[in-house]
């Protein structure tokens, strides 16, 4: 991404005042600009724009790291990728490449890995930012717009001095001042038709009182926007909105009571973050009603809620104006946030990378054997002697064919797995230089008194009986085999794809992956989806 001349940015500085804008009129907007000079002078507003997309602090001391697993990602797996002609490659260098910018980003702010995330979510004018200077006690704290303009992520954490900073997409860390951050949040893209989500991708407030140690709050723009001013294809703040959401450990979403329940908007924006823990739902401006129309409320959001198979934490009722809860123990919000904050095990930033590599070499290890069978199949015809000579050549030709693409697979698997361990290895000293914990595996676990029940994708080991392998040649590949669970056993579970042969899970495998209780989580009919990757070995997917 190249950065924009400069020297033009200052020079429309001039324009903008023979234009208009020095009298708050822009775009038919009227600003009370004298109350932030960043509004009311156009050279010192656009000197700001100029200072966030050239200045920043570096991370020299990890830059040569950085390089080295850009390198790796973009000259050796493309290499690898493009050789084995893989069909995942470009999916996994996607994968690869978000990893990589969330790197960055933690070198920016390795004080985020650390600490678990609680995002705000929701509609435009929902009252987000509002809810969230509530639940801090600073009225002021974040700005609160009023029309719908593309506005940055916010996050708010904990901090040994209050300190304000943006990260812009060259990926430089540029401090700000208060007065700046409201220019920044308000009404700046009407006044000089700049959106900063061009130039900016995250902000970070940091406060010495910020009551909370282990979690940082994130307030995001609305994911809907006027519809003078919605493309349906190119929504910035709802993209923005999803891609923050979806990485935050948390979710609190809120919902204008006047709506009278949970939109229906709301609820596919929700399903759409896939968010493995339950969400907690509030109903904000909860005053302008009488308690039991609020009370009433909720319930009706419940059931739709439940109906829509939507994972809840809790619904509540909150006015951020009074400071108020309604809720029938008013401490479901407290409670929350307490037992969040009761510590993050550390980054998944390592794992992340590891889920790229393992999503290939799964790929890697179903291809062979699929093509390992084939030749076994094919084996078995050349030795049948009702086959012409010129059949017989055509064969001997596939088989041959097929031990070169088990060759050319063999040879990538081990090139992947050294790239594999050194690129890890590489993001694993990143770490160590920040000093941030790596995450062992098990999340925050939430309860309620509810229990609400979260689905999960299970992803289990399992064994397979080829009576007959040219069964095989029915299911096409190898890969993403969709399946049903025929029946639950002693033994452990019997999985159907299709063909005759025995797909077996063992109870051991079960209880190991699911708990005891594992006989109330599957039933006959639930669907699975079975990728081979060996000559007598499964794994099975399956969401509980």
């Amino acid at each position: 991404m190249s950065k924009p001349d400069l020297s033009a940015v200052m020079d429309s500085a001039e324009s903008a005042e023979l234009g208009g804008f020095a009298s708050g009129q822009a775009h038919g907007f009227q600003i009370n600009k004298s109350d932030n000079r960043y509004l009311r002078n156009p050279r010192e507003g656009l000197a700001l724009v100029a200072d966030l997309i050239s200045s920043g602090s570096g991370q020299n001391s990890f830059q040569e790291l950085l390089r080295a697993i850009e390198q790796g990602i973009e000259q050796d797996f493309l290499a690898l990728s493009s050789e084995s002609e893989s069909p995942k490659g470009a999916e996994i260098y996607a994968g690869l490449q978000q990893a990589y910018a969330d790197l960055e980003d933690m070198v920016h702010f390795p004080e985020f890995e650390n600490r678990a995330i609680v995002a705000v979510g929701g509609k435009f004018s929902a009252g987000k930012s509002t809810f969230l200077n509530s639940l801090l006690g600073d009225d002021h704290l974040l700005p609160i717009d009023t029309t719908p303009t593309t506005s940055i992520p916010t996050y708010i954490l904990h901090g040994t001095q209050d300190a304000i900073f943006t990260l812009n997409h060259f990926q430089n860390k540029v401090a700000v001042n208060p007065e700046a951050l409201h220019a920044i949040s308000h009404e700046f893209k009407n006044y000089f038709n700049i959106s900063f989500s061009h130039i900016l991708k995250l902000i970070t407030i940091e406060r010495t009182q910020f009551p909370y140690a282990n979690l940082m709050l994130l307030d995001t723009p609305g994911y809907n926007k006027a519809d003078s001013l919605r493309s349906k294809h190119d929504n910035t703040d709802e993209n923005i909105a999803r891609e923050h959401l979806r990485n935050a450990d948390f979710l609190i979403w809120l919902v204008d009571i006047q709506n009278g329940t949970i939109p229906q908007t709301d609820i596919e924006f929700i399903h759409s973050l896939h968010k493995s823990q339950p969400v907690l739902v509030v109903f904000n401006r909860a005053d302008k009603r009488p308690e039991s129309d609020v009370l009433k409320v909720i319930e009706t959001a419940r059931k739709d809620l439940k109906k829509n198979e939507v994972q809840t934490w809790d619904v509540i009722g909150y006015s951020s104006h009074s400071h108020q809860e309604f809720s029938p123990s008013k401490d479901v919000l407290k409670s929350f946030i307490s037992q969040i904050d009761a510590g993050k095990p550390g980054t998944r930033i390592v794992r992340k990378f590891e889920d790229c590599f393992e999503k290939y070499e799964s790929y890697h290890r179903s291809e062979k054997e699929f093509l390992r069978s084939g030749r076994e199949v094919l084996g078995q015809v050349l030795f049948q002697a009702d086959i012409t000579e010129e059949q017989r050549q055509r064969l001997t030709s596939l088989s041959h064919r097929h031990k070169k693409q088990i060759d050319q697979l063999l040879n990538s698997e081990k090139r992947l797995k050294q790239l594999a361990e050194t690129m890890c290895q590489q993001v694993r000293e990143v770490c160590e230089g920040l000093h941030i914990k790596i995450h062992p595996g098990a999340d925050i676990q939430l309860t309620t008194k509810a229990q609400n029940a979260q689905k999960r994708t299970l992803r289990l080991d399992g064994m397979i009986d080829l009576r007959n392998k040219t069964q095989l040649d029915r299911l096409g590949n190898f890969h993403n085999i969709p399946g049903k669970i025929k029946k639950v056993t002693s033994l452990g579970l019997f999985i159907d794809i299709g063909i005759q042969t025995d797909i077996l899970i063992s109870r051991q495998e079960l209880q190991k992956e699911a708990g005891d209780d594992c006989d109330e989580l599957f039933e006959p009919g639930d669907a699975v989806v079975v990728q081979f990757v060996g000559n007598k070995k499964i794994i099975v997917e399956m969401e509980i």
